[in-house]
């Protein structure tokens, strides 16, 4: 009986090994492979570089996306540049997605959270950056790095759509 117990244990410790064995092989695997990025500069001139960007994305819930991204940064100065840029992404649903009041109480996950199901996006916008190299501009014990504005158009497949701004400002201590 003694014998039986411990072998019963040590069987379920063997299979809990195993399932951790599994759970860390894919962990590597999800951190290595799959986010596969990939990004091409090309400088056209001194005052002109174009930028892409793109991503492939998966997970176990069985979502993938596609990005891709291009910015075209166009210096007018040593210290200002505006940049046009586009942006397009794509998304298959989560095997777990169903519109709202679609899933069965039986089922063990759903959502029906519409950002997790499928759709298409484009952004498209511009941004104007002010950089002092030499930090010339001081607040208190601060020298002001940069000034950065960006304005996005975003619009979804799924009647989504907003007007995104965003301002920055770096400073470095001096």
């Amino acid at each position: 009986m003694e014998f039986e117990n411990k072998e019963n244990k040590y069987l379920k410790a063997k299979e809990r090994v195993a399932e951790i064995k599994k759970f860390y092989t894919s962990l590597i695997f999800y951190v290595v492979f799959i986010c596969a990025l990939a990004g091409l500069n090309y400088y056209v001139n001194e005052r002109l570089v174009v930028r892409t960007y793109y991503r492939y994305y998966t997970d176990n819930w069985d979502i993938s996306s596609h990005t891709i991204n291009i910015e075209l940064p166009v210096k007018l100065s040593d210290k200002f540049t505006i940049f046009p840029m586009y942006r397009y992404y794509t998304q298959q649903q989560s095997k777990y997605f169903a519109p709202y009041e679609a899933h069965i109480s039986t089922e063990e996950f759903y959502t029906s959270d519409y950002d997790l199901s499928t759709f298409d996006a484009n952004q498209i916008g511009f941004g104007l950056n002010y950089t002092d190299i030499f930090t010339n501009a001081k607040v208190w014990k601060f020298g002001l790095k940069n000034i950065d504005f960006r304005y996005n158009y975003y619009k979804r497949s799924d009647g989504l759509d907003a007007n995104i701004i965003s301002f920055g400002v770096k400073f470095v201590q001096q």
